[in-house]
């Protein structure tokens, strides 16, 4: 059997030859230790798959149990709001309209739009119907569109004219002319000039039916022109 000898170098600084045996435990030792660190490696690898999965979990049942009911109150509350203020929008445009068409349709409003209001530069050779005095220049009057001329606004003579016996027919409806008893409409021009000579009433209209056409309405008796101007559309 051959025999190993180790010479030892003459500095004296030379380790000492590795021992047989401290070279096989350590050999047998590492792969003991690696199957160690896998078995720790899959220990923790479970544990943070596990500890993940809780996470999971829970972030499941927060958006299950909190998050999803706060989005539907959210939503419920956001679509009400949404719905109330599209009905008050909708009742304060309905309201406005109407207003808006009931200012339009008064008969205050239609006088306004009804034109005709001149001021005289020159005497007319025709009276007023509803006073039955002249129409002096510088007076305002109103041709309506039949071309019959009525004293307009306030005057001394005739009260408050054609426009108190326009007004005084119901809340939507007009008075007819005095003379022709057609329904007035806008004129164009706005400032149409009356006529030279006294336009002709209707040809159906008879003695009697004049006579009618100049008398007011019951209801206008109560306060709505002066006295002096009653008396005097009596009197004549």
């Amino acid at each position: 059997m051959a025999t190993f000898v180790y010479k030892y170098p003459r500095d004296g600084n030379a380790m000492p030859p590795p021992c047989k045996h401290a070279n096989a435990s350590e050999q047998e030792g590492k792969p003991r230790a690696r199957e160690g660190e896998r078995r720790r490696g899959k220990t923790r690898s479970k544990e943070g798959e596990e500890e993940r999965r809780k996470e999971m979990a829970a972030d499941i049942g927060y958006y299950w149990l909190v998050a999803i009911p706060v989005r539907v109150v959210l939503g419920v509350v956001l679509a009400v709001i949404t719905l109330v203020v599209i009905v008050v929008v909708a009742f304060i445009v309905f309201v406005c309209a109407t207003n808006f068409r009931a200012w339009w349709r008064s008969p205050r409003m239609r006088l306004l739009r009804l034109g005709g209001v001149t001021t005289l530069r020159r005497s007319l050779s025709y009276p007023c119907t509803i006073c039955r005095d002249s129409m002096e220049a510088g007076e305002k009057v109103r041709t309506l569109s039949c071309d019959h001329v009525f004293h307009c606004g306030g005057t001394v003579k005739c009260g408050f004219g054609i426009d108190a016996w326009l007004l005084a027919g119901d809340a939507m409806s007009w008075q007819s002319c005095p003379n022709c008893r057609q329904v007035p409409h806008p004129v164009l021009p706005w400032k149409r000039p009356p006529p030279s000579s006294p336009a002709p009433s209707s040809p159906q209209t008879s003695d009697s039916d004049s006579e009618e056409e100049l008398l007011f309405p019951s209801h206008w008796f109560d306060e709505t022109l002066p006295e002096f101007v009653l008396k005097g559309v009596v009197t004549n």
